[in-house]
């Protein structure tokens, strides 16, 4: 196998007087659909609020405390963190500044965020993955870059 994560391109092997084994088995994978937040839309009355107190919105990397096991948003709005200055804050009312006003304010925005952007595509994503057959090691078989995956381009035997 030839693999160069940083350039892909120059993941090349040449080799000569080799047979080529296929183990089934070994050509296949999981293909697990990971879960990213949609961002907060910009330009709208949260992401301004955000805006004028200098916080930044951190997303969690994992929505399974948001789910159930359908899939579905189980009410509760996730972990996000904040960042103020160099600081990072795991809830609004630890960042200095906050007024009560603006913490109720913020959160109500999260949840409707939560509701509106973030539920809807949960079922869609959580939880699900594809197992499917990748590539046979075939002659004719060619393999290009596109997009950071490599993809299997066949050609037809000519005869």
């Amino acid at each position: 196998m030839a693999n160069n994560p940083s350039d892909p391109e120059s993941a090349s092997m040449e080799v000569s007087e080799t047979k080529l084994v296929n183990f089934a088995e070994k050509t296949k994978f999981d293909v697990v659909s990971e879960f990213v937040f949609p961002p907060i839309p910009a330009g709208g009355a949260l992401d301004n609020r955000f805006s004028q107190l200098g916080v930044e919105i951190v997303y969690p990397n994992d929505v399974s405390e948001i789910v159930k096991p359908d899939g579905t948003w189980n009410g509760q709005v996730p972990s996000f963190g904040y960042v103020k200055g160099a600081v990072t804050y795991n809830s609004l009312s630890d960042i200095p500044g906050i007024s009560g006003t603006d913490l109720a304010w913020i959160m109500k925005g999260l949840v409707d965020y939560t509701e509106g952007d973030v539920a809807p595509k949960l079922p869609e994503y959580f939880g699900k993955s594809l197992e499917t057959s990748v590539f046979q090691l075939d002659p004719n078989q060619l393999l290009t870059v596109t997009g950071g995956y490599r993809a299997v381009l066949r050609r037809p035997l000519k005869r």
